[in-house]
């Protein structure tokens, strides 16, 4: 019997469970990823990502902004 190729959109690129199940299974696979995905060849991680500090939630207000605000009140 003929090798099949499985083929799939980023709405399946980025299923990890998927991928390696196909993997598991043999079967050879083209997908595609979503453009804010990020790879890593065989042997390297990625770099740990480093907290936030305390009491923040979002990025940093640039200065003139800041500045802006205060004028609002």
């Amino acid at each position: 019997m003929k090798q099949r190729l499985f083929l799939a959109d980023c709405g399946y690129g980025n299923d990890v469970k998927l991928l390696k199940e196909l993997t598991r299974r043999g079967l050879p696979y083209i997908v595609g990823i979503r453009g804010d995905s990020v790879v890593w060849p065989p042997g390297f991680e990625p770099p740990p990502i480093l907290p936030k500090p305390a009491g923040m939630s979002g990025p940093r207000a640039h200065a003139s902004v800041m500045e802006k605000r205060s004028r609002w009140k």
